[in-house]
């Protein structure tokens, strides 16, 4: 009996040793984290993000449904699984101390989606085809507000503020959350919604989202009204940047009115 209570208090002593020489806690981001920081980790993460000469792309949804849903999905599915082990390990009792900064956003963005909506009676798709590519993001002119200290984003269109934006970090440096209010539609960006940037603080160059509207504006007299209207939304959203130029199109975007 002695010689068993012995061998339980060593294996006891070897498991408490084994935690605290890291075996259980990692010491540095993963590979995964590490990849959800630039182009090229995207495309070894999701290989939907590489195209046929080997660059960086978000697949097209007029010609490659598949390919746009799998990256979207395999995208969002891949920052929940790295986000949930990184918080696994860490020490909530800490999480104050050493917060990553919230990303940036500047203020050209351009949009790959799928939509559809009802009005409560029939189904059709959104404005009015069912996909687009490449097209202005209605983000475009997305900017910080004044006295905020860049907590909140807002979008500025022709002297409108059509929707306001929370960017929240979390315990991965190069991910953000995103909290999306939209004036007059009832909009928002319910979970699983993720800006990636290169480092905490640094400039977001793509957001996967989600998006639903639940109302839609009409002008009754000189009231604006919101009518019954649900509207939903799979998307990326990607930063406007020279390097993605040959993906522009005039092809319009959900424009959250």
């Amino acid at each position: 009996m002695g010689s068993t209570r012995l061998g339980w208090g060593l294996a006891g002593a070897l498991l408490v040793a084994v935690a605290a020489s890291g075996g259980c806690t990692p010491t540095e981001p993963s590979r995964a984290a590490q990849d959800l920081c630039s182009k090229d980790g995207l495309m070894r993460l999701v290989p939907q993000l590489r195209n046929a000469d080997g660059h960086f792309q978000v697949p097209d949804p007029t010609k490659d449904l598949a390919g746009f849903l799998a990256a979207q999905q395999g995208l969002s599915n891949a920052i929940e699984m790295v986000l949930a082990q990184t918080n696994a390990a860490g020490d909530p009792y800490r999480a104050f101390a050493g917060g990553n900064a919230p990303l940036t956003f500047g203020a050209r963005w351009r949009a790959a989606e799928i939509g559809i909506q009802t009005d409560g009676k029939t189904i059709s798709f959104v404005n009015p085809t069912f996909a687009s590519y490449g097209g202005r993001s209605f983000l475009d002119g997305l900017r910080p507000i004044d006295k905020s200290n860049g907590v909140f984003y807002a979008i500025a269109s022709d002297g409108e503020f059509p929707a306001l934006v929370y960017p929240m970090p979390t315990a991965l440096p190069c991910v953000n959350r995103l909290v999306l209010a939209a004036d007059n539609s009832v909009g928002s960006w319910p979970a699983p919604t993720y800006a990636l940037g290169p480092a905490a603080g640094g400039e977001a160059f793509l957001i996967a989202n989600i998006c639903q509207d639940l109302g839609k504006a009409i002008s009754v007299g000189n009231q604006s009204l919101l009518s019954p209207n649900a509207e939903l939304f799979v998307a990326f959203q990607w930063a406007d940047a020279e390097d993605m130029a040959a993906f522009r199109t005039e092809q319009k975007a959900h424009r959250h009115r």
